[in-house]
Parts: structure tokens; C-alpha cells; sequence
């Protein structure tokens, strides 16, 4: 990581001049604060991505907040998600290796994780896509919004499940916040943040940066990651406001290999990674009258990986890789109110995506040799859109169609539906939607050489998905809970055949299941959170079960505070047995069951200094996600942290 502080130097450098720069242009007309216009602006800014906001009535949404995120004390988004209904994170235990999450039963590359709006996923990944999300801390995170179902209806390709969401903080104060916080734990962690913000000339800014490092946390494993994050928001004239953000990131892990049996049944060999990401976008809001809404988003995203793997036995080869991706798009979004209880909706977008390939696999002699996997891989893909929401009596629909047009293939339609509907004043609502979703190919299922599997001809991915939902609030007992029944069907998902050694579309799965969640405050320093899901996914052309899925998974979180200083949050948690392959341990398909108690306490000395400790599996219960990959025993951390409001 000899180049790292050059990295984050230089990009914070450039990025503070530009912001500056536009910091310092006076807004025109009465040069009055737009505070209110900006309020608006983010009740409104839910789920952001090209330029389609979210603001659906029917969805299913979880919605972690920033008291939840400051109880948790967690390092990663990756734990926060493991408490989500609906949301299964699967992660190798090492903290070099990834954490991802499936929802529905569709796999982690199904979801598309989003950072203030710019997508993080990565086609050229041999995951096809899915975003480790233990690279991601939580320091900088306000909120996150996890959205359940097939979703291109609103953001073209790659949601054929659902949606991560994450926020970063932002200035709310006209005195500069000072955070800062550092952590010591087990397996050598050494972990910290600052971060300042703001509010300045009728626009407000945040700037972070978070570093950690781990050895040791799971067999030899080593881990660490530097992370600068910032953002500003200006008025634009007077009824306007542009935001603009930024994330660098570079990080350095030691890890065990995919399907290698991990560190209880591999050979023991590790692999190497270094991971570099950038990503900038800018959101700007406008209005033409009180009923005409306007906005612009564009966002970069760019991901580089060098990587050298061990073989796994005979059935995988040692390799090298550096591979590059980056990702440009642009949006625009209007927005008329016809009337008080009708709404039209519209908007164009495209994407750009390059992504380029340099690798060998070392294959014996007698194997052919040697076989480069190199290509480069480009594709643009146009979009459009038009929805309405209406309000019939208590009745709300909402009705819209999307059309996506990738480069060299046919037209994919994306069309939605959805209603809620109170049921009188009984605090009962029900909700439901129907949706269909497409996923193009990544990058390393269609461009590697056909030695490797690339087959140019696959197909798209495709879901059509229902959902059921009922909502019932207790407003004297303080009382949230809901309920929802749903459906996808999965198809022609891609698949590495064995007898043609070609990745082929050919796979298909229908999920259903059931999900339930409750919060309850019983009272000013006590709050409940629970969730049970119940998933059963299965294909008709194969005869195993699919992988890594529990049928049963849940869990209870209570927060309270026995006395004034001191805040305290217990988290018990549990998943039923799974099936997993390794092809380093042919003869066993099963992983166990496990439940977990976690431990999270807070004590402030005062008003700007808190002592903050965490305790992880207090029972030293031996579990795994992955066959040979055990996650880590009785572990902890403690620190302390500084803030100056």
C-alpha cells in the first residue's frame, strides 16, 4: 500500500478545489438560505439511482437509521445487513475475504448496491457482480435503505432482487461537527475516523476518513483499508441545490479462495488482493413552478483489482488477474403534479460500462499449458421511463413502464404495478406489488476465453416477482408491525456446464416465502427490533437444493439504558442448516444451524467523550457460513470516541 497516501491525498486535493470553487459562487436572486427547499429535497431523496428517486407507497423497505447505526457499533455495512428481514449476508469469516447479501433467494450478484446514488457493482468480478460490502465502514453511513423485489422497473439492469442503499452523513449544523473515534480488539484490530461537518452559505458538507487493519482474525487472514468520503450541497439560484460526492478507497487483504475448503480442509494457501475504488456524483434538484420538478444525476464509479490465487487441488488452477472497470451515468427526471391526488412521472438515462481483463491461469503441460484470459468488454445501454401515482378515495396506486435498449440485443421491458390501502382507522394498511426485472451478463460470464467458459451468446437474467404486505401500527403501545407473503420467479439464469465447460443460461428458480418484522418502544430508553424470514427456493432442473440458503433465519435486538450515561444492546440471532459445496470437501454438503449472542455498550464520560466496547459471539459458538470457512469465536473491541457539536 506504498501508494496509498498519494492516492487519497491527491483525489481529496482535487476534489476540495473543485468543491471550493463552487462553495464560492454567490446564489443568485434574494441570497436568502434555502434550507426549506432542501428539507424537501431530502424527504424526497429516498432510493437514488440514474435520475429516479424511489418514492414508490407499496414497496417493501427496511430502513436503518443513524441512532440504530450509532447503538449497533459495528465496522461494516455487511453486519449492520445481517439484522435486515428478508436479507441473508453470507461472508467466508475472514476479514480479508467478502461479505455479501442475497434477498429473495436470488443470488448476491441479483442486488445493486448503491453509495449516495452511484452503483457499486462490478461486472468483471467472478461473482458477476456482487459488491463486498465489508469494504464499506460505517462511519460515514446516516442511513441505509434495503428494498426488497425485482426493482429494474426502476433502475434498469441488475436489480433482479432488490436494492442496498446507503447515505452518507451530512451538515446539519452552522458549527462545524468534529467526530472522531479509535478501536483496538481482537486479532490485532486496529481501527479509526474523523470526519468534520457542516452547514456553510446555505449548503452543508461532510468530509470523513476511516482506517483499519486486522491479522489473524480467521486462520492467517490480514486485512487493511484506507477510506476518504466527502460531500457538499449548494443552492443553485433559488430553487435549486446541487450535491456532490465522492468516496476513494484502497484496501489490502490476505484471504482463502472460493471452493478451496477454507483454512479447516484447504491447503492452507492464501491469496492476495489489492483492491483500489473511486466513485464522484453529482445530483442537482430544480423547479420550473410549485407542481413542475426537475432533476439531474450523473455519477463515475471505477474499481481496479491486481489479484494472485493459489490452486485449489486438482480442480483449480493458480492464476494472476488485474482487472479495471469503470462505469459512467447519466440521467434526467421530471416530475409534473397534475392535481392534489395525481402525479406523472418521466425520464431518459444511459449507461456506459468498460471493462477490461488482464489474466493467466497455469495450467501443467499436459493440460494444454498456460491460458490467458484477457478481453476487453464495453457496452451503452439507453433508458426510458414514465410512471403515474394516483390517489382513488384511501386508495393509492401507482402504474409505470420502463424500456431499456443495450447495445446489440433486443428491447427490455421493465412494467410495475402497485397499491396501499388503509384499512379505515384501524392502523391497519395493506400494500402489494408486481414487477419485472432483467440483468444483463457480466463481463466475466460472457468475455472470457471460451478455455474458461465465455459463452458471447448468453442471454439476459430475468425475474418477475409479487409481493403481498400488511402494516399494522399500535399507536398506544408504541408498536410497528408487518407482515408480507412473496413470490419471484427466476429465469434463464446463467450456469457453468461441466460436460460443455461453457457458461450457459439454462437455470431456473422459484422463491417464496414469508416475512415478518416488529418494532416496539415500550418506553423513552427501550427499543425492540425483531424479524423471522422463512424462504423456500428451489430449481426444476436441478436436483440439489441451492446453496447457502436457511429455510428459517431471524432475530431479536433490544436497546435500552439503565442509567443515564450507559447504553446497552443485546442481539440474539439465529439461521437453520444450509447446503454448501466445496470442491475440496466432496463428502459433505451440509452446514449447520447456529444462534449467536452479540453485545454492544456505550458509556459517556461526558458530552463529547464515550467509551464504546463490543462483544461478538459471547458464547463462543462454533458456526459457518461456508463449508471449511469458520467465522470467528468469542470476539471483541473497545475504543473511544470524540465528538465536538
Amino acid at each position: 500500500m506504498g501508494n496509498l497516501t498519494n492516492f487519497l491525498v491527491l483525489h481529496s486535493f482535487c476534489f476540495l478545489f473543485v468543491c471550493s470553487g463552487v462553495l464560492a459562487q454567490p446564489a443568485l436572486g434574494d441570497g436568502q438560505s434555502t434550507s426549506s427547499q432542501q428539507e424537501d429535497a431530502q424527504v424526497k431523496e429516498r432510493v437514488v439511482v440514474r435520475a429516479r428517486p424511489l418514492d414508490s407507497v407499496a414497496a417493501s423497505v427496511t430502513v436503518i437509521d443513524e441512532e440504530t447505526i450509532e447503538e449497533a457499533n459495528v465496522r461494516t455495512v455487511a453486519e449492520l445487513l445481517e439484522y435486515v428481514v428478508g436479507a441473508r449476508v453470507l461472508s467466508s469469516g475472514s476479514r480479508g475475504g467478502s461479505a455479501t447479501i442475497q434477498l429473495r433467494g436470488g443470488d448476491p450478484n441479483f442486488v445493486l448496491v448503491l453509495l449516495d446514488g452511484v452503483p457499486l457493482n462490478d461486472p468483471t468480478d467472478v461473482e458477476g457482480g456482487a459488491v463486498n460490502l465489508s469494504s464499506l465502514p460505517t462511519s460515514s453511513v446516516e442511513q441505509i435503505e434495503v428494498v426488497r423485489g425485482p426493482l429494474s422497473y426502476f433502475y434498469g439492469s441488475t436489480a433482479l432482487s432488490g436494492i442496498v442503499n446507503i447515505t452518507t452523513r451530512r451538515g446539519t449544523t452552522e458549527k462545524p461537527q468534529v467526530r472522531a473515534s479509535v478501536e483496538g480488539g481482537s486479532s490485532s484490530l486496529v481501527r479509526g475516523d474523523i470526519s468534520v461537518a457542516g452547514m456553510v452559505g446555505g449548503g452543508d458538507y461532510y468530509l470523513g476518513f476511516d482506517w483499519e487493519q486486522q491479522a489473524g482474525h480467521v486462520g492467517d487472514d490480514e486485512f487493511q483499508q484506507a477510506n476518504f468520503q466527502g460531500s457538499f450541497t449548494v443552492p443553485v439560484r433559488e430553487t435549486g441545490t446541487l450535491r456532490l460526492s465522492t468516496r476513494a478507497a484502497l484496501s489490502e487483504a490476505d484471504d482463502y479462495p472460493e471452493s478451496s475448503g477454507g483454512p479447516m480442509f484447504g491447503s492452507g494457501d492464501l491469496r492476495h488482493a489489492q483492491v483500489s475504488e473511486l466513485n464522484v456524483g453529482a445530483d442537482l434538484h430544480w423547479s420550473n413552478t410549485d407542481v413542475w420538478r426537475n432533476r439531474f444525476i450523473t455519477s463515475y464509479y471505477r474499481r481496479g483489482m491486481d489479484r494472485e490465487s493459489p490452486g485449489v487441488g486438482y480442480f483449480v488452477p493458480p492464476s494472476v488477474e488485474a482487472t479495471s472497470y469503470w462505469h459512467l451515468r447519466s440521467g434526467w427526471l421530471t416530475t409534473y403534479d397534475v392535481s392534489t391526488v395525481a402525479r406523472i412521472s418521466a425520464g431518459l438515462d444511459v449507461d456506459h460500462e468498460n471493462g477490461n481483463n488482464d489474466s493467466m491461469l497455469f495450467l501443467p503441460p499436459f493440460f494444454g499449458g498456460d491460458v490467458s484470459g484477457d478481453y476487453v468488454l464495453s457496452r451503452t445501454t439507453p433508458g426510458a421511463f414514465a410512471e403515474t401515482t394516483a390517489s382513488v378515495g384511501d386508495l393509492i396506486v401507482e402504474a409505470g413502464l420502463r424500456a431499456d435498449f443495450p447495445e446489440g440485443r433486443d428491447t427490455e421491458w421493465s412494467p410495475r404495478v402497485g397499491a396501499r390501502y388503509p384499512v379505515g382507522q384501524s392502523g391497519t394498511e395493506v400494500r402489494g406489488t408486481a414487477s419485472r426485472s432483467f440483468k444483463l451478463p457480466s463481463f466475466f460470464a460472457l468475455a472470457s476465453p471460451p478455455q474458461l467458459g465465455g459463452n458471447s451468446a448468453l442471454r439476459p437474467e430475468t425475474s418477475v416477482g409479487v409481493d403481498i404486505g400488511i402494516d399494522h401500527r399500535v399507536t398506544d403501545w408504541n408498536l410497528t408491525a408487518s407482515f408480507t407473503v412473496f413470490w419471484i420467479l427466476y429465469e434463464d439464469l446463467i450456469d457453468f456446464d461441466f460436460d460443455l465447460f461453457q457458461n450457459i443460461n439454462r437455470d431456473e428458480v422459484s422463491a417464496k416465502g414469508i416475512e415478518l418484522s416488529l418494532r416496539w418502544d415500550p418506553g423513552p430508553n427501550v427499543r425492540v427490533f425483531s424479524d423471522l424470514t422463512y424462504q423456500n427456493a428451489e430449481s426444476p432442473v436441478s436436483e440439489e437444493p441451492l446453496r447457502n440458503l436457511p429455510e428459517w433465519a431471524g432475530s431479536v435486538r433490544v436497546g435500552f439504558q439503565p442509567i443515564e450515561p450507559l447504553k446497552v444492546r443485546v442481539e440474539l440471532s439465529f439461521a437453520s442448516e444450509s447446503f454448501d459445496v466445496q470442491l475440496a470437501v466432496p463428502d459433505r454438503t451440509l452446514v449447520d444451524g447456529y444462534g449467536l449472542i452479540d453485545l454492544a455498550a456505550s458509556w459517556d464520560l461526558n458530552a463529547t467523550w464515550t467509551i464504546l466496547a463490543r462483544v461478538d459471539n459471547l458464547t463462543d459458538t462454533d458456526y459457518e457460513h461456508f463449508i471449511g470457512f469458520p467465522q470467528p469465536g468469542l470476539i471483541g473491541k473497545i475504543g473511544f470516541s470524540y465528538m465536538l457539536r
